[in-house]
C-alpha cells in the first residue's frame, strides 16, 4: 500500500516536473534551435566576441541561459568573460545582438517561423480548433441519438406498461369469475 502511494505520488511529481509539453516535438525543436542560436557564432562578426558563448553566456543543463560564476579549466568564469567583453569590446557585444544576423534577429525569425500564418504552431492551433469543432458536432449528433433512443424506450415502456395493466385486469376478472366455481 505504501509503495503504491509512493509510486503514485512519484508519477504525479514527474508529470508536474515534465509538464504536458515535455515530449512535444515542436517544443524540443524550438529548444534545440534556441540552443544553436546561443552557441553558434554570428557570421558577420569576426572579432573575439562573436557569440553569446564567447561572452560567457551559456545554456545550462535545464536549458536556461546562465552566466557561470566559476571558470572551466583554464577559461575564465562567465562573469569575467562578460565583464571583459563589455569593458573592452562593447561594439562587438552590441553587434552580437543588433546586427541583421545577430541573436535578436535570429530569435525573431525563429519566433516568426512558429507564429506566422503558415507557422507550425499556427497550423497546429488551426488543426486543434477543427478537432474541437468536430468533437462539438459529434457531441450534438450523439446527444440527438440518445434523445431519440430515450423516446423509443419510453414509448416501449408505456406500451408494455399498458399491456401489463390489461393482463392484470384480465387476471382480476378471471379470478373473480372463476372464484365461485372453485368453491363448488
Amino acid at each position: 500500500s505504501t509503495r503504491k502511494e509512493s509510486s503514485a505520488a512519484s508519477d504525479v511529481y514527474k508529470r508536474q516536473v515534465q509538464g504536458r509539453l515535455a515530449f512535444d516535438a515542436d517544443v524540443r525543436s524550438m529548444k534545440n534551435q534556441l540552443s544553436n542560436i546561443v552557441t553558434n557564432t554570428v557570421s558577420s562578426i569576426s572579432g573575439d566576441f562573436n557569440s553569446l558563448g564567447s561572452m560567457g553566456i551559456l545554456v545550462n543543463a535545464d536549458g536556461k541561459l546562465e552566466i557561470s560564476a566559476t571558470g572551466i579549466g583554464t577559461l575564465d568564469s562567465g562573469a569575467d568573460q562578460l565583464n571583459d567583453a563589455i569593458t573592452n569590446n562593447l561594439d562587438e557585444v552590441g553587434a552580437v545582438f543588433a546586427t541583421s544576423d545577430g541573436v535578436i534577429s535570429q530569435i525573431t525569425d525563429l519566433i516568426d517561423s512558429y507564429n506566422d500564418t503558415d507557422g507550425s504552431l499556427t497550423q497546429r492551433q488551426t488543426a486543434l480548433n477543427l478537432d474541437l469543432t468536430g468533437i462539438s458536432d459529434d457531441y450534438e449528433t450523439l446527444e440527438a441519438r440518445l434523445r431519440n433512443y430515450e423516446e423509443t424506450l419510453r414509448s416501449r415502456f408505456s406500451f408494455l406498461d399498458s399491456t401489463v395493466a390489461g393482463f392484470n385486469a384480465t387476471s382480476s376478472f378471471l379470478t373473480s369469475a372463476l372464484a365461485p366455481i372453485e368453491k363448488d
